[in-house]
């Protein structure tokens, strides 16, 4: 038999502990633990992330274009370029039509050959890593561009395969859009990434040389959202991979929220690629008092060499979080040569089309 369990009788301290036991409950009823912690607390959310972003710059060296930020407040546009230089230069050009003048590279091609592609281009930066593009250190690496171009300003986040679109972007420019989003008091902006893909394999497509207006097909319905997450992430998933790859596993489909679009600050900075950012109140969607517009992330990756591909996903693969699915660029790699169009497709030809479709939130934007 087991015996019984004896109780204990807490008699209180000895004579001589009762002093330095009423000196430590005075200190933790006046609240000296919670005060002596704030300063870490900051210092290993805030300030650490930032000192390790500005010294990961030497690992960096700066292959053409300005080393520091333009003069003014405009919009600064700081994008990963992991191949296909053709890419790249559609990149550039959508993003000047949308009214973008100052663009910073990382090229973290296996040629590193982003600057002699572009030639001449006016305000344009590009940086290199001086030990050649290793993967677990890019984000560091982008966090650290971002700090040294755009604090003060506007950031677009992008990898140089996607295009950003916004509500009416056709006659609208982002000096408009960020003006109107200053005027709502908004930091940030929320995004969904929308994989297009066209009528033939992108393989097809890619060896004719198509541009990327040659994948004009989306999945307009399939789409879920989950409930917010301790970062006031809201999770979205579905699209292409969710119906073609992971029909029997939803939630395995990639993630597809994205924080593109933030007015920068020195202490800010994205945890997991653009789809956690610090603090946390950037991750939020909407303000509590009315519904904020949103954006979308034309992804054209189907049209990248494999190679592009194989780099992007080891990148990728070092920023995964919990709940965000597996890797988006391994499942693309897959699909390359499928021909994905299904019920759920739609021709992409304007934004109203993704508004329609439930996947941009005009808001107040007119």
């Amino acid at each position: 038999m087991i015996p019984p369990r004896r109780t204990h009788v807490n008699r209180g301290p000895m004579a001589g502990q009762r002093r330095r036991v009423r000196v430590l409950q005075s200190l933790r009823l006046g609240g000296f633990w919670s005060k002596l912690q704030a300063p870490f607390r900051f210092a290993s959310v805030l300030l650490l992330p930032w000192l390790r972003a500005r010294l990961s710059l030497r690992a960096l060296e700066l292959v053409a274009g300005p080393a520091s930020a333009p003069a003014g407040r405009a919009l600064v546009v700081v994008a990963a370029h992991h191949g296909d230089h053709a890419l790249a230069q559609a990149f550039l050009a959508h993003h000047r039509g949308l009214g973008a003048k100052h663009f910073v590279f990382l090229d973290l091609s296996s040629d590193g050959g982003l600057a002699g592609h572009l030639g001449a281009e006016p305000g344009c930066a590009v940086w290199r890593p001086r030990a050649g593009p290793g993967g677990g250190k890019a984000l560091t690496w982008l966090n650290g561009l971002r700090g040294r171009y755009a604090t003060g300003r506007w950031c677009l986040s992008l990898a140089t395969t996607d295009a950003f679109v916004f509500y009416r972007c056709e006659s609208r420019s982002l000096g408009d859009f960020t003006e109107f989003l200053d005027s709502e008091s908004r930091e940030h902006v929320y995004a969904l990434v929308v994989e297009m893909y066209g009528e033939r394999p992108a393989a097809e497509l890619a060896a004719e040389g198509a541009p990327p207006a040659a994948l004009d097909r989306f999945d307009a319905f399939g789409f879920v959202t989950l409930d917010p997450g301790r970062f006031r992430n809201v999770i979205v998933r579905g699209g292409l991979q969710r119906r073609t790859l992971h029909r029997t596993k939803p939630r395995q489909s990639p993630a597809l929220n994205r924080v593109p679009l933030v007015k920068w600050q020195w202490f800010y900075g994205y945890v997991a690629g653009t789809r956690l950012v610090v603090p946390a109140y950037l991750n939020s969607p909407h303000t509590p008092w009315h519904s904020s517009p949103t954006g979308c992330i034309l992804r054209y990756a189907l049209l990248a060499r494999p190679e592009t591909l194989e780099v992007a996903a080891r990148h990728e693969a070092a920023v995964t979080v919990k709940d965000g699915g597996l890797a988006a660029y391994p499942g693309l790699l897959k699909l390359r040569d499928a021909s994905p169009l299904g019920d759920a497709s739609r021709r992409y030809r304007t934004t109203r089309d993704l508004v329609d479709a439930g996947l941009l939130n005009p808001g107040q934007w007119f």
